[in-house]
């Protein structure tokens, strides 16, 4: 995400750094970039997912912004499509090269995003977050 562009979040991802109390993360490193659809604002309300319409519209209308979600399968369909697409222990490594969050304090917010039962993908090792 160190490339210029906006990123548009997905439902998934805003929920793990909302159940580690971390929300503020994604706005200290993104700011005004972090963009979300109406569709993604209804599924947060109602707990629903539609990340094909955010590949969609990313595809046809931004192809330069990037996707950050932690649907596995979502984020390797965007790569195969030629989209910028990260999870989030990829940002959180951003975070510490970019010295906004300690180690191992990134790597612990994984381990609590996965304890609180979200998909989020937990490296083997801290050095791969920090």
């Amino acid at each position: 995400m160190s490339a210029a562009g906006d990123v548009v979040i997905d439902t998934c991802t805003l929920e793990n750094f909302v159940v580690v109390d971390a929300p503020g993360l994604l706005g200290e490193r993104l700011g005004t970039r972090a963009r979300w659809t109406e569709t993604i604002r209804i599924e947060v309300t109602r707990g629903i997912r539609a990340e094909a319409e955010v590949l969609c519209f990313l595809e046809e209308r931004e192809p330069g912004w990037a996707f950050l979600s932690d649907d596995r399968a979502a984020v390797a369909f965007a790569r195969s499509r030629g989209l910028r697409a990260m999870d989030t222990a990829e940002i959180l490594a951003e975070y510490h090269a970019a010295c906004e969050i300690g180690c191992p304090d990134a790597y612990q917010l994984l381990l609590k995003m996965a304890a609180a039962g979200h998909g989020v993908r937990v490296p083997a090792s801290h050095r791969d977050v920090c």
